[in-house]
């Protein structure tokens, strides 16, 4: 319909979010090397907190993106007689910590129903070409709205500093939060402010980013992160490497990744591979604040005639 193609990656990630396709999910993400838990364990997993945690150049937005769409078309979630579905108001939301983000995921899909997303196939360039045109209706940049013909839309809104208070008040049927990381207070904004806008719907919430060292939650979104990748608290996490994008040319991600590594070893396996890394600019190692959650983690005496910080 939209004229679009996706790496393996991609595909297992919207196949086992949207849980359409799980079995065929799990059997890539095994001959093409994909870290995933047992296809028993996700054959029943509900798949309603889902951290797509990456390395750098992804896809992570172009597939939202594509997820937004799918979910508007079909109105995935809303329950009643075909003419109700129709008449329904039907949301999605996507947010950021910055509004350049949120921006991004807009222009994705203004683009791809103009036919202007242009993407590199097999050594070649290639314009998409959309079949559904008239679903799209409208669209505001100052709101970053999208309307659609059945009633549905996608908007965009920056958290910034007010912890999602703007979000108050409506109700969602798929919220996606990308570059979480970046958020000054992640822990806090889950549960109350965005989890809840989810309670009519049941709808899923999406968790996306790249770990950043130096980013404000990076200490919270690596222990989810590593929950997930065990199924543990309702969290379900999708990893990925840069090489497993084939629209960047080999040449360019080699080079690329050649010049970060000679540059900083540590930095070069954050953009190559997404892992979790430490900074030397920290005063306390990640390790050492993910035992803060440990429950099972005895807090020793302190020695007499020491000093400590608090």
């Amino acid at each position: 319909f939209l004229g679009l193609q996706f790496h393996p990656a991609q595909k297992i990630w919207l196949w086992l979010t949207t849980k359409t396709q799980i079995k065929r999910a799990h059997e890539m993400a095994v001959n093409t090397g994909v870290k995933i838990p047992p296809y028993e364990l996700l054959k029943f997993f509900p798949f309603l907190k889902n951290i797509l945690c990456p390395s750098n150049r992804f896809g992570k937005t172009f597939v939202t993106s594509v997820k937004h769409i799918w979910y508007n078309f079909y109105k995935i979630g809303a329950t009643g007689s075909p003419d109700q579905i129709h008449d329904l108001r039907y949301g999605t939301l996507n947010i950021s910590p910055h509004s350049r983000q949120v921006d991004a995921l807009y222009r994705y899909i203004i683009d791809i129903f103009d036919d202007k997303f242009i993407y590199m196939w097999e050594g070649k360039k290639i314009r998409n070409r959309c079949r559904i045109k008239s679903f799209m209706v409208g669209h505001s940049k100052v709101n970053r709205e999208i309307k659609f013909s059945n009633n549905s839309s996608i908007s965009g809104a920056p958290t910034g500093e007010d912890q999602a208070s703007s979000l108050a008040g409506t109700q969602f049927f798929l919220i996606t939060y990308d570059e979480a990381p970046q958020s000054l207070h992640l822990r806090k904004e889950l549960p109350a402010k965005i989890q809840s806008r989810l309670i009519d719907s049941g709808g899923p919430l999406d968790i996306i980013g790249t770990p950043e060292v130096d980013k404000p939650s990076h200490v919270y979104y690596e222990r989810i992160t590593k929950q997930g990748l065990k199924l543990e608290k309702g969290f379900f996490t999708l990893t990925g490497k840069l090489h497993d994008n084939p629209f960047i040319g080999q040449k360019e991600k080699e080079s690329v990744l050649k010049s970060i590594k000679e540059t900083d070893p540590a930095k070069y396996r954050q953009v190559a591979f997404g892992d979790f890394i430490t900074s030397g600019a920290k005063l306390f190692d990640n390790a050492w604040i993910d035992n803060m959650w440990d429950e099972s983690s005895i807090l020793e005496a302190g020695i007499p005639g020491r000093h400590y910080i608090i």
